[in-house]
């Protein structure tokens, strides 16, 4: 109905039909069909999620129901002040440094960290990666002037994976667009 009047917004057209109650438990248990609907399915992937990735993933850990609240784990951002060199071992950033020579990442308070793996980028690309300790749950990668720390939840996330190294499933995606901002995958029927 929504779509044959070209309303802006659905939820209130299916809230006037339908208690929201029940309209979120039928997404919840995918009831939920859409026979008139055929068209091509297109994910838009935007180099800015990056900077609300955490809040994201974080908040969809949360079960309200149940009041449990799973561990979301490591994420955190820097600004890349020495990018890594074959010549220093040290990958800088203002907030914590790798020590390539040893695998081990030294925060702000000194703890050190064992780490598995960093992704080098170029021009967003994905140029090259070390691996350090296959143990470690934790990894780095760089893109533009940003030096990123994820555990391997995130790391191994679609997001991270499709939009930062473009790493996905091409028997279910098809890329569409690219630019150094962002990305247009088209889920292949």
């Amino acid at each position: 109905k929504a779509r044959e009047d070209s309303s802006n917004y659905i939820l209130p057209i299916l809230l006037r039909d339908q208690n929201y109650t029940e309209l979120l438990a039928s997404i919840g248990n995918n009831k939920i069909k859409d026979y008139k609907y055929n068209g091509d399915v297109y994910i838009f992937l935007h180099k800015r999620m990056m900077t609300y990735f955490a809040t994201m993933y974080s908040t969809a850990a949360e079960d309200l129901h149940r009041n449990i609240t799973d561990k979301y784990g490591l994420y955190r951002v820097t600004q890349l002040v020495k990018p890594f060199s074959k010549t220093y071992s040290l990958v800088e950033g203002y907030d914590y440094i790798l020590d390539s020579s040893e695998g081990m990442v030294t925060d702000a308070d000194g703890n050190k960290t064992k780490l598995n793996t960093i992704m080098l980028t170029d021009r967003f690309k994905k140029k090259s990666s070390y691996t350090f300790h296959k143990d470690a749950k934790n990894y780095m990668f760089t893109w533009g002037q940003k030096l990123y720390w994820l555990d391997e939840k995130y790391y191994n996330s679609f997001y991270v994976q499709a939009m930062m190294f473009d790493s996905y499933d091409r028997d279910l995606f098809e890329k569409v667009a690219e630019t150094n901002r962002f990305k247009i995958l088209k889920i292949k029927r």
